[in-house]
């Protein structure tokens, strides 16, 4: 299995610059012989270390990096699985961060940008890695932890999606493809039945770059019914095969469009581990539509309890050696907390709306907001305030740094399309001040 790590550590000595490469050109030598990519960069102060590549191998060279003693306060900062390297370009080079920067820059976004052009990558590359690159080059994972200042997301350049379009997909078509559920597996139901599996789209938003980013697909019945009726109608043995399996149907509904963004759909937690094939399932279902990997992402709601958390572990893995993406749906409102953001750290992380519903004027909410938010950046997460129904939750939140945004005050669920998008007035006048100047 392919793996992605990256640690901080903290140098035991001052390294001169080219005492630094001398010592760090036989290490690169060594670990490209071992197909390990990456890179290091180095402060002055503190080392980060991204490293990919067979996952034996990765674990035992970060077991002998542990005990270097030439540095010390070594913190695993991510291990996931990954399809694919992203940083086999660097070779394991090292970038002295001291060298060529005006130290003017430190902790700034002109800092990043620096940065980016000399390593020749782009700013808004969406995966995890790069983005806690740009928190480490922006002074965070230092000691002592420095005073918050706010910042613009990293986020992968994507095309708006046309608003206009609309398809009704049913199982049947799935079916004439050549897809059936497994008939064991649904102790002898049909899970779908007459039950379609109907979807509303609702837009998560980019407001500073106004696109939109990712749509949601939320259960819907045939005639738009909510999703408390469509459920009621499945029986409560085969829920997380009904779960499962109707996510073929967002996923059709989404190629029909030829929607340019990322598809999210909702999976209970259990339907991860109780479906075996889970995963299996997803990726077949890609592939036939012709929908890529990497611009699906499974949202996990944190409502129901996770019971099987190794089952559960494993599952999240798979999805993410896929390229499939992978969310906590509503932040704050259910069973795990933070113990659940302990034990795996998603791409994306969406704040419940009891926590965003009146933010402006609620000093715990800010405070436990602001937290999220630089936890998130640390860690290269992506932050949706999820249930933004007012002017004033998206403005309180913008300056809080929050870029993505999902909620009635930018659009509503759209029936088998995706909205219009009412972006604010602030916008609109910026964006003619930007086309002008």
């Amino acid at each position: 299995m392919l793996i992605q790590l990256i640690y901080r550590s903290r140098s035991c000595a001052a390294w001169q610059t080219q005492a630094l490469l001398t010592w760090t050109a036989d290490f690169a030598l060594r670990n490209q012989e071992q197909n390990i990519f990456g890179m290091l960069l180095y402060d002055g102060d503190y080392f980060m270390q991204v490293l990919e590549g067979q996952a034996d191998v990765v674990d035992a060279l970060y077991a002998r990096i542990v005990v270097d003693t030439r540095h010390t306060d070594v913190v695993l900062l991510l291990r996931d699985p990954i399809p694919h390297t992203h940083f086999d370009r660097w070779h394991v080079g090292t970038l002295d961060m001291r060298d060529g920067c005006d130290s003017r820059l430190l902790s700034s976004s002109a800092r990043w940008k620096h940065w980016c052009t000399t390593l020749g990558m782009q700013a808004d590359q969406g995966h995890r890695a790069t983005r806690i690159v740009e928190a480490f080059v922006r002074g965070r994972w230092r000691d002592p932890v420095p005073a918050v200042t706010w910042f613009s997301d990293a986020a992968q350049a994507v095309p708006a999606v046309p608003g206009s379009r609309s398809a009704v997909v049913s199982l049947a078509a799935h079916r004439s493809a050549g897809w059936q559920a497994e008939p064991q597996r649904l102790a002898g139901h049909d899970v779908l039945g007459e039950t379609r599996a109907h979807f509303a789209l609702q837009p998560i938003v980019h407001t500073r770059d106004q696109r939109i980013s990712s749509v949601e697909a939320l259960l819907r019945g045939p005639q738009g019914e909510s999703p408390q009726s469509v459920l009621a109608g499945v029986p409560p043995e085969v829920m997380y095969s009904f779960d499962l399996y109707s996510k073929a149907d967002a996923i059709a509904l989404a190629a029909s469009l030829r929607l340019d963004c990322t598809l999210s759909v909702n999976l209970l937690p259990n339907s991860l581990v109780s479906q075996t094939d889970a995963v299996d399932f997803l990726v077949a279902q890609c592939q036939r539509l012709h929908w890529p990997l990497n611009r699906l992402l499974v949202e996990v709601t944190e409502e129901e309890a996770i019971t099987h958390i190794e089952a559960f572990r494993h599952a999240v893995q798979r999805l993410r050696a896929s390229g499939i993406q992978v969310a906590i749906d509503d932040f704050g409102a259910g069973h795990a907390g933070l113990s659940l953001l302990a034990e795996f750290q998603p791409d994306t992380l969406k704040l419940d709306k009891r926590i965003i519903q009146n933010v402006h004027t609620s000093g715990p909410r800010q405070a436990i907001v602001r937290s999220i938010v630089e936890f998130c950046f640390c860690l290269g997460i992506t932050v949706v305030a999820e249930g933004v129904e007012r002017r004033e939750e998206w403005q309180w939140l913008h300056s809080a740094g929050v870029r993505r945004f999902q909620g009635y005050w930018f659009a509503r669920p759209g029936f088998q399309c995706v909205p219009a998008i009412a972006w604010p007035d602030e916008l609109s006048a910026l964006q003619r001040r930007r086309s002008a100047g």
